[in-house]
C-alpha cells in the first residue's frame, strides 16, 4: 500500500463492537467461575469463549475493519483472529462501487456482491465511501503534484 496519507483511508471498528465484545469476555469470565465451583468438567467451554471474546474486544480498539488504498483501488480487511487478510478490488480484477450509503463490489462476470460494513464506524465508512466515488485519475493528479513540489 501507498504510504501518502490522502491515498489510504482506515476504517475502524465502532466503540460499540469493541466495548459489546469485551463486555461479553467479561461477563463469559463471571459464567466460568459459576462453572468452576459448580461444574468443573464443563468450565473450560465457558474460559475458551470468555477468552476469545474478550481478546476480539480489546484487538478491535487497535486493529482496524478495513483499509482500503486509493492508488490500486483495493481494501483490505485484515482479520481480528489472526494473521489472515481479504482483498477485495484492484488485482483481484473486482471494481468497487458505490450505491448510495452502501458499498458493493463487482466481479469481472458482473457479479455483484455488497460490502459487509456493521462493525464498521459509521463515520470512518462514510470517508471509504467519499474515497471510492472520488475517480482515481483525480488521486493520481494530485500524488503527481505532490512529488513535483
Amino acid at each position: 500500500m501507498s504510504g501518502t496519507p490522502d491515498s489510504v483511508v482506515v476504517v475502524r471498528y465502532s466503540k460499540a463492537t469493541s466495548i459489546g465484545c469485551t463486555a461479553f469476555g467479561g461477563a463469559l469470565f463471571v459464567v466460568w467461575i459459576y462453572y468452576l465451583f459448580n461444574d468443573p468438567r464443563t468450565s473450560w467451554y465457558a474460559l475458551v469463549l470468555a477468552l476469545l471474546f474478550t481478546y476480539m474486544g480489546i484487538n478491535s480498539f487497535s486493529r482496524p475493519f478495513c483499509v482500503y488504498d486509493v492508488s490500486t483501488g483495493s481494501i483490505v480487511f485484515p482479520a481480528i483472529l489472526g494473521t489472515r487478510r481479504q482483498v477485495i478490488g484492484g488485482a483481484n480484477r473486482e471494481r468497487l462501487e458505490r450505491d448510495g450509503t452502501r458499498l458493493r463490489r463487482v466481479d469481472f462476470n458482473g457479479k455483484v456482491r455488497p460490502v459487509s460494513r456493521w462493525t464498521s464506524d459509521k463515520a470512518d465508512f462514510d470517508r471509504l465511501l467519499e474515497a471510492v466515488s472520488r475517480p482515481v485519475s483525480e488521486d493520481r493528479w494530485k500524488q503527481r503534484e505532490r512529488r513535483k513540489q
